[in-house]
């Protein structure tokens, strides 16, 4: 059974249709209807979406002012050092950002399908760049294009599918990607991938397409690692639907589709760097968990302008804010209420609907974490595998297919309105209501930043430029692991294609490698220097202890408010005054 026509089974008779992948091109204007002219609309919503949202500064490639801050900073900072990076295996790997832990694109969230892309051309390119805000731009006419290719698949009316688009666009989930608490996860953006497997899901030629899911479960690995958990949840469900529905979908074929489902997505976390071993703590499951309350009431820092904001049980439950905005809640009764009226309908499809209901059962479970709660209230708390759910510790997030589908159901419900008229003023009226319920979110999202900040480093002087000529890295003693302590210096040796032993991935440091780094600030206090690298020093108390070891040849000197050790200073009176040239390629 086709999409349409399990649609059309759970309609009235008055509401069946053509399938809308048919438009009658003898039609005037039939073409308007085809997939290509409906994702070109669907994108251009998605663009006015990223205007009013991002504005345009955020294109310009040398624009970085905007991105050196918080988690954003850590995210650009990653592709500055990869960029510069010999190649290797993996080749996402990062050897030079942390220099004593292992890790790669993977870890520092520098979307690797984009820094990997871009890494060829890195000598073209200009100093510095970024990808980010080409990132955003995708995300946005992406996620307008696919959404109303999905509607398309259910409804051949185009203001209807058009008007659909603005609630995928309009979703909260969505708009506070953009800034605020969450600035810097720009790569948890595209959300259009999920859109994608629910295409995927809904298509009769491809839902069991083992290549199709593969690539795109690969495509959302190299993106982040939560959204191809996401994809490969409804992946299964498509997989699940064939054996339900199609009686020639037998094992055979489901392993034939489950090798490259499986195949494509490990392969392309191998070459991205995601089995690197690096010295990262876990923790934090069931506290960026999602509140019971979620889907219906925004958080305390995430205000609706007519709904009040629900209490929180911890303070990393705004990992879990789900909130689906006034809006599609209206939408959802109504579907609700047309779905109770035709159960017996809707209930005969049930082989269509029901492996992609299972899954978001599940998604919403592990939403919840093994601590469930409503409110400020902890309602049950579970005993769990820490290897298993703290691998993904914002298990909130995972309730983003669920929030997407629960979007696509409200829709479908009411276009069982039998008046075409009716439906339109109605889903207008709903569209109307998210954007005035959202208003705030926008607003501050849209003018919370300056796009046109200059990023001004505190290591400006001749001095810094000659000082990074005859060394190889940067070693801050003691290493700083603040998000916001550690940018200036992370920047100043990305900048002169240094390493440094300081680096912020989205996992804190293991105890064993913080304790690697604790010896190796006790070596360099009894008197072991590296003379290849440049010491800033950041605990002035250390000077004293430091001066009484200062081998001949070290100058320990003050430039612009930092204390620099300067082993076999010699090497930097010969430096020349000029910016550093690349290293030569092992």
């Amino acid at each position: 059974m086709s999409a349409a026509s399990a649609l059309a089974a759970a309609q009235k008779p008055s509401m069946q249709h053509a399938s809308p992948a048919d438009p009658d091109f003898s039609k005037p204007l039939a073409w308007l209807r085809s997939p290509a002219a409906v994702m070109a609309a669907g994108a251009i919503l998605g663009l006015i979406f990223y205007v009013v949202i991002y504005g345009v500064a955020r294109l310009d490639p040398a624009n970085i002012g905007w991105l050196m801050q918080g988690d954003a900073a850590t995210h650009y900072l990653g592709w500055a050092f990869f960029r510069h990076e010999p190649w290797s295996f993996p080749l996402g790997a990062l050897h030079r950002y942390g220099l004593e832990i292992a890790a790669s694109i993977v870890y520092s969230d520098s979307i690797p399908i984009l820094a990997l892309l871009f890494k060829p051309f890195s000598s073209w390119l200009p100093e510095p760049f970024q990808y980010t805000g080409l990132w955003i731009l995708l995300c946005c006419l992406l996620q307008g294009a696919l959404a109303a290719l999905l509607l398309r698949r259910f409804s051949d009316n185009l203001p209807f599918v058009l008007l659909g688009t603005g609630f995928f666009l309009l979703s909260p989930i969505m708009v506070i990607r953009s800034g605020g608490q969450f600035a810097g996860h720009f790569s948890l953006l595209g959300q259009w991938l999920i859109l994608a497997a629910l295409l995927l899901y809904f298509s009769d030629r491809l839902r069991a397409a083992g290549w199709f899911w593969g690539l795109l479960i690969a495509l959302a690995a190299l993106t982040h690692a939560y959204l191809a958990v996401m994809v490969a949840a409804i992946g299964v469900a498509s997989l699940s639907r064939g054996l339900l529905q199609d009686t020639a979908f037998g094992i055979v074929a489901l392993l034939r589709a489950l090798i490259p489902m499986l195949l494509l997505p490990l392969v392309a976390m191998w070459l991205a760097g995601y089995f690197v071993i690096g010295g990262y703590s876990g923790g934090g499951a069931g506290f960026y968990s999602m509140n019971l309350l979620a889907p219906f009431l925004p958080t305390v820092t995430l205000q609706s302008a007519f709904l009040p904001s629900h209490p929180v049980a911890t303070a990393g439950q705004y990992e879990g804010f789900n909130y689906l905005g006034l809006g599609v809640l209206l939408l959802l009764a109504l579907a609700l209420a047309t779905t109770l009226r035709q159960w017996r309908e809707v209930a005969r499809s049930y082989r269509f609907w029901l492996p992609l209901v299972g899954v978001c059962v599940l998604l919403t479970l592990y939403a919840l974490s093994p601590r469930i709660t409503l409110g400020t209230q902890t309602l049950l708390e579970l005993p769990y595998p820490a290897s298993v759910v703290e691998v993904f510790r914002a298990t909130g997030r995972m309730f983003w297919p669920v929030h997407y589908a629960l979007i696509l159901f409200a829709l479908i419900g009411a276009q069982r309105i039998a008046n075409q008229r009716l439906l339109i003023a109605i889903v207008a009226a709903a569209l109307l209501l998210q954007w005035q319920d959202l208003r705030l979110i926008v607003y501050h999202r849209s003018t919370m930043k300056d796009a046109a900040a200059v990023y001004q480093s505190p290591f400006q002087g001749a001095f810094w430029s000659r000082a990074a000529a005859p060394y190889d890295r940067v070693l801050l003693v003691p290493p700083t692991f603040s998000v916001h302590d550690f940018v200036p210096f992370a920047d100043y040796a990305a900048r002169h294609q240094l390493g440094i032993n300081i680096a912020y991935y989205g996992r804190p440091p293991s105890a064993a490698a913080q304790a690697q780094r604790d010896q190796a600030v006790r070596d360099f206090l009894a008197g072991i220097v590296d003379p290849d690298a440049l010491y800033i020093i950041t605990q002035p108390a250390l000077l004293p202890t430091i001066q009484a070891r200062l081998a001949p040849g070290d100058r320990l000197e003050h430039h612009d408010g930092y204390w620099v050790l300067l082993p076999g200073a010699a090497a930097l009176e010969l430096a020349p005054e000029s910016p550093r040239l690349p290293r030569a390629q092992p």
